[in-house]
């Protein structure tokens, strides 16, 4: 029996993100990272209550790198990469892996940007976040996404989960707006 979806859209989830100069460092390891190449990696944000007002039209094809449920982020992060080494290390602590890491997967940054969303620490499986769509034009990128979560009536494994989606899109450039949806599983 297929699940039923109640679509609900979160308000007060849109985050604007200029890509400028400017750089919003959450870790030690980006900190380091930031005296090396400023405007490299966004995360974080400014809440905003509606979407920026040159919304762009224009769907931007996306190439779906890697989703998960272990990401090595506990805490809800988006971000616009546009520089190996930054990659590298996001890489990295996605891989979790204390022995050597597999390299990222090879990005040509003078053509691409990658687009990454974190959903953070859930105490449950039945978490999923996804990049849906992109929309990009009038020097500015939209970048949608959805996160599904289970109702309280869900049976779900009792283990800590941390999605996260990874797309590349099209060298990204202006302001990046993230929506995002929740789309709640019915299980009742």
């Amino acid at each position: 029996m297929a699940a039923k979806h109640v679509r609900a859209v979160v308000l007060g989830i849109v985050i604007t993100l200029a890509i400028t100069s400017a750089f919003v460092a959450r870790t030690t390891e980006f900190s380091t990272l930031a005296k090396q190449d400023y405007g490299s990696l966004i995360g974080g944000g400014t809440p905003a209550t509606s979407p920026a007002k040159s919304t762009p039209a224009e769907p931007t094809p996306l190439n779906r790198i890697d989703t998960g449920l272990l990401s090595g982020y506990a805490e809800p992060m988006n971000l616009v990469i546009n520089n190996q080494d930054v990659w590298a290390t996001v890489w990295t602590r996605l891989a979790a892996c204390p022995y050597g890491c597999p390299p990222a997967p090879s990005i040509d940054f003078k053509t691409r940007t990658v687009i990454a969303v974190f959903l953070g620490m859930r105490g449950t499986g039945g978490y999923i976040i996804q990049v849906s769509r992109i929309e990009s034009g009038n020097n500015a990128v939209v970048v949608h996404a959805v996160v599904t979560s289970p109702d309280r009536n869900c049976f779900e494994p009792q283990i800590i989960t941390e999605p996260y989606d990874l797309v590349d899109i099209p060298k990204a450039s202006g302001t990046t707006t993230f929506v995002v949806e929740t789309v709640i599983t019915n299980c009742g």
